[in-house]
């Protein structure tokens, strides 16, 4: 029977994470967690019920099925199709999740079996409630929701619930969706039992993933991780994702695993055939999904370094333990509580090394030392953000003595306006502003700067400090732009919202203090002072389609936050010619290639996270030298010399490697990880067609 979903407006869809997971790939992921041997099996964020139907088609004799969803309709399907394959009826609950009205009469229950495809919401969408067809909670109302359910399970031992909750309490509000789900399946999973899930790949990677890491170190043991190499199960929702299975320890009392087990990691890169994920693999067997899983299960029984058949890579992944990863110091406010060890030993985030990436390691073994950004004196970041681009941004038209002639939004007046040369400065506000070998203070892009200006109607006000004053008058046309940018609305349906409403803006007005007279006041349209990772020495495209590639900048032009961006700090070892050189290697680029995330599209995002945690071989002083001077090339002559500048880098970086006993050999053979890895990322689909 072909059943139609059901089609909620797309705006809906999107707020909600409605990307239904489909049964070919809800089979993979109920096989490869023994669905089979589970009595009870609860998906907490349902959809229209492919999780059970599959784990249910699995089986010889009838589970006892419970499924939760948010949206009536969509609820209404799952029923449906649930109540011809149960023995007794499922339960199937109306309800938020993450509401504690939800799980009323199930605070003691306990699951086999929690499988489930938790909404794709990004932290952007969820930052405010939204009130529709079906009211979806703002990333608060789910924190709240989720620590209330926690403090009520009732069969958590009350170490395994202080952890959970603590974790629910401090995650990361730049967490998607997934992260709260994490924490609120793992406390529905009985011990011996398995949690099985489809989330986006970057809780690998990600900072704010670093909780459910931690989680999984203290209570799983990870199975298996299957990644959709070619991003094909969810190209509407443009970010890669993976298959997870772990099985419920007892709590190890801490996060640091000492002898811990391996677990497989297998990219898939199959075409879907006959209705399955892997039917290309067994184009002959009834239930390929099954005979997958099986397959994976003997992998399992003896395991190797890498397997590598016609769309399948296997290798194999140790768990690292809590003190090699990357400890941010907002961690340590949760993990002092559980890790009173590794925080009395006053172990800081600069003092971890950052482990190499395992398919770096894979070539170049095991390095008694590596360095990081950090440990060289340099700190990493992201580009400017207004909060209000639209209003903040122009493009120089004309230059002349003491003005500029600029091209505003459309959308907010006419085109071109004449402004002060001193309102505004040069910014990158995207890769298109530098073509070729252009410099970034050649760029177009202009900022509205705004510091020292004021409306003329706001200096009138009661703003005024002790002693001269601080701001200059708007000229006329300057003026009138901003007063129509103060009552223009941006944004669709019912959030439209003028300008200086806008959460990111609001956040720019300072009244005036009388307790604080030669403070002065700031009004929206003046932002707040700009840092060093706004004016960096060195830039890297967030998003990119061909290999990343660092960007000088010698006089500090301001830059978006559509780069990651690099800076010393008062006390650096590596002068930013050799770091320029260094970004220009063979070894950054494999394994930046290796660590970032690959969208759905194909490009790869490099962001702060990814740089902080780039790991590279010591440097002596000599090969220091050389790699600034071919910085200095490098700066001299632009990217036509990228070619002959990666060569020269991977020169010093192999005489570097030979004195840990490696050479050439495994410089080549990152050029060919780094390669393979590109030309595999470009071959995805982008909008669901191939290129």
């Amino acid at each position: 029977m072909t059943l139609t979903h059901p089609a909620p407006a797309q705006e809906q869809r999107k707020r909600l994470g409605q990307f239904f997971t489909g049964e070919p790939l809800a089979r993979l992921l109920a096989a490869l967690a023994s669905a089979e041997d589970a009595q009870t099996i609860i998906d907490p964020m349902a959809g229209t019920g492919d999780m059970l139907v599959a784990a249910e088609s699995l089986r010889a004799s009838r589970a006892e099925l419970t499924a939760v969803e948010i949206d009536p309709m969509v609820a209404t399907t799952c029923s449906e199709r649930l109540t011809p394959l149960a023995n007794q009826s499922p339960t199937v609950k109306v309800g938020d999740a993450f509401d504690p009205s939800t799980w009323v009469g199930l605070e003691d229950k306990v699951w086999d079996l929690v499988i489930t495809n938790p909404p794709y919401v990004r932290y952007q969408l969820a930052s405010r409630r939204a009130n529709g067809s079906v009211a979806a909670p703002s990333a608060e109302d789910v924190r709240r929701g989720l620590t209330a359910i926690l403090s009520d399970r009732s069969r958590l031992p009350l170490s395994e619930r202080d952890l959970l909750e603590m974790l629910a309490e401090h995650h990361s509000g730049l967490a998607d969706l997934a992260v709260p789900a994490w924490i609120l399946c793992a406390s529905l999973v009985r011990e011996g039992g398995r949690i099985a899930m489809v989330v986006p790949d970057t809780w690998l990677s990600r900072d704010y993933a670093f909780p459910i890491q931690y989680l999984l170190h203290r209570l799983f043991e990870v199975e298996s991780v299957i990644e959709d190499g070619e991003a094909r199960w969810f190209t509407e929702a443009l970010v890669r994702t993976t298959l997870v299975v772990a099985r419920r320890m007892p709590d190890r009392g801490s996060g640091q695993l000492n002898n811990a087990r391996s677990h497989i990691h297998i990219r898939l890169s199959t075409e879907p055939s006959m209705g399955s994920v892997v039917g290309e693999l067994y184009p002959n067997i009834n239930q390929p999904e099954v005979a997958f899983a099986s397959d994976v299960a003997s992998l399992a029984a003896s395991p190797s370094t890498t397997t590598n058949e016609r769309g399948l890579h296997a290798r194999w992944v140790t768990p690292i333990n809590a003190y090699s990863l990357d400890i941010r110091r907002g961690d340590l406010r949760w993990l002092r509580s559980f890790e009173p060890a590794l925080v009395s030993a006053g172990l800081k985030a600069e003092e971890c090394s950052p482990p190499l990436p395992e398919v770096v390691r894979d070539i170049v073994g095991s390095l008694n030392e590596v360095w990081s950004l950090e440990s060289v004196g340099w700190h990493v970041g992201q580009g400017l953000r207004t909060g209000a681009n639209r209003f903040f941004y122009s493009e120089l038209v004309d230059e002349s003595a003491g003005e500029a002639l600029i091209r505003v939004d459309p959308a907010i007046g006419p085109n071109p306006i004449p402004v002060p040369l001193d309102a505004v400065a040069t910014v990158v506000r995207k890769q298109s502003d530098l073509l070729g070998d252009m410099r970034p203070e050649e760029s177009l892009g202009r900022l509205l700067l705004l510091d020292h200006y004021a409306l003329p109607e706001d200096l009138d006000l009661p703003t005024r400090l002790v002693g001269i004053p601080v701001f200059c008058a708007m000229t006329e046309p300057l003026a009138m732009h901003v007063r129509r940018a103060a009552t223009t609305k941006i944004g669709t349906g019912d959030n439209q919202k003028t300008i200086p409403e806008l959460s990111a803006v609001r956040t720019n007005v300072r009244p005036a203090d009388p307790k604080r007279p030669y403070r002065p006041p700031r009004f929206w349209y003046q932002l707040p002072p700009l840092s060093p990772r706004h004016t960096p020495k060195l830039f890297i495209p967030r998003v990119n389609h061909g290999h990343p590639i660092a960007r000088w900048n010698p006089v500090g032009t301001i830059i978006d936050a559509n780069f990651s961006t690099l800076w010393p700090g008062k006390e650096h070892s590596l002068p930013g010619d050799a770091l320029l050189a260094l970004f220009h290697s063979t070894w950054t680029m494999a394994t930046l290639e290796s660590t970032g995330t690959v969208l759905g599209g194909g490009a790869l995002k490099v962001e702060a996270t990814h740089l902080r945690k780039l790991a590279f071989p010591p440097l002596d002083s000599e090969q220091i030298t050389c790699l600034a001077r071919i910085g200095k090339q490098l700066q001299d002559s632009g990217s036509s010399q990228n070619g002959q500048a990666r060569t020269s880098a991977d020169d010093v970086l192999t005489r570097s490697l030979a004195c840990s006993r490696y050479g050439l050999a495994h410089t080549q053979r990152l050029n060919q990880l780094a390669r393979e890895l590109l030309f595999h990322r470009s071959r995805l689909p982008r909008n669901g067609r191939n290129k």
